[in-house]
Parts: structure tokens; C-alpha cells; sequence
């Protein structure tokens, strides 16, 4: 990580030297030393935490991440002319990252995660990438995160299921660096988080397949 900021360091000190020349401002704009992998480390804020939900402490559940992308890289850098080249990665396992997200929500609203139970919050994630956009005399940082996520029952039956995408930026950018899309991609997971978290039929599902309410069920029916 030190190296890859020492990198674009050196890499913005040339930029700043092109700029004076008119001519090669375009070119310049966005290039960075676009062709070395920057390595950076993504991060997830738990959201502002609100009541717990009802019924949430008798829902005892497990996640899984399947992290179905066909590629491990994040997005790559660009030249001056809006050429692909090297790649940007990060060392750490994205399923992992998306499965220890979800979990910080569901616990800091009461849910049981991580113990036996009969329900299963299963995320398939398809696609966790960034990519970078040219402009005139700047350029931006966009990412996408895209996941079905499925409630499964000790039958492994879906009880629920949805289909989240959400998108981050960062805008206004002079170099197409690691650092300048991780900030797109924390946000991008951010937003799918968040998202999710806000669909009360997500979380009406979660509770009923709890013990408490299933019992409920039986008893009324």
C-alpha cells in the first residue's frame, strides 16, 4: 500500500509538470503511472443505528457470501486517452468483506448471526468493480455492486429473494489511482448495504423465519 501511494506520489508531481503544457493536458489528465497494479484495502462503516427490529433475538441465522465474479481485480487504470491498463486489486477476499457487512448490520439490529439455526441469508455476488471516466480537464470514479440475496429455510427453500445494484462516485479526479477508486467502491458498498437494510420486506422476512413467529403461524392457522 506504501509503495503503490509512493507511486502515484511521484506520479502527481509529473502531472503537475504536464499541466503547464496546453497542449498535453488532455493526455495528462487522468494517466497517473497507469501502468502499475495499485493494491488498496476496502473498508465498510456500519450504518447509523436505529431500534432493533422485533423479534429479531429469536432469528437464529448464518451468512454466506458465493462470490461468483470472474475476476478478482476491481477495476484498472486508464492513459491519458481512456485505455485500459494496469489492473487495481486489493489483498482481501470481497466475499469475505460483503459477509462481515452484512453481519455487522444484522447484529447491531438484534438478529442472532452466527449460530446454529434453520435460516440462511445467502448473498451471490455478481459483480464489485470500478472504472474511470475522462473529462475534459478532470474525471470520475465510478463503481458497481451488484448481488442477488436469498432467504433459505432448513428445507433450503427461498422464503425471500431480491436483486440489489447500487453504484458510488468520485468525481472531480485528476489521477485514475487505486486510492481515487477505493473511495467509489466503499461507497458503492455502502449504498447496496443500505439499500437492503431499508426494504422492510427484507426484514419482515428475516423475522418470520424466526422460531417465535413460525409458532405464531401454526397457532393461528
Amino acid at each position: 500500500m506504501l509503495h503503490s501511494r509512493a507511486q502515484n506520489l511521484v506520479c502527481a508531481m509529473t502531472l503537475k509538470v504536464l499541466l503547464y503544457d496546453s497542449i498535453g493536458v488532455i493526455a495528462a489528465v487522468m494517466s497517473g503511472c497507469a501502468a502499475t497494479t495499485d493494491h488498496i484495502e476496502l473498508g465498510y462503516s456500519l450504518q447509523s443505528v436505529g431500534s432493533q427490529v422485533a423479534g429479531a433475538s429469536q432469528v437464529h441465522m448464518q451468512v454466506k457470501v458465493e462470490d461468483r465474479r470472474p475476476s478478482q481485480e476491481v477495476g484498472h487504470k486508464i492513459n491519458g486517452y481512456g485505455v485500459e491498463m494496469a489492473p487495481i486489486v486489493t489483498d482481501q477476499n470481497i466475499g469475505d468483506l460483503v459477509e462481515q457487512a452484512v453481519e455487522k448490520e444484522l447484529r447491531s439490529r438484534g438478529f442472532a448471526v452466527g449460530t446454529p439455526g434453520p435460516t440462511l441469508l445467502l448473498i451471490q455476488l455478481d459483480r464489485f468493480t470500478s472504472s474511470f471516466q475522462m473529462g475534459v480537464f478532470s474525471g470520475s470514479a465510478t463503481a458497481d455492486v451488484a448481488m442477488d440475496v436469498m432467504i433459505k429455510n432448513v428445507a433450503g427453500k427461498d422464503t425471500f429473494k431480491t436483486w440489489i445494484m447500487a453504484k458510488g462516485e468520485n468525481p472531480s479526479l485528476q489521477l485514475a489511482t487505486g486510492d481515487n477508486a477505493k473511495v467509489a467502491l466503499d461507497q458503492a458498498l455502502q449504498n447496496a448495504l443500505a439499500k437492503l437494510f431499508g426494504d422492510q420486506k427484507f426484514l419482515d422476512a428475516l423475522v418470520a423465519s424466526g422460531p417465535a413467529f413460525r409458532a405464531i403461524s401454526v397457532d393461528s392457522s
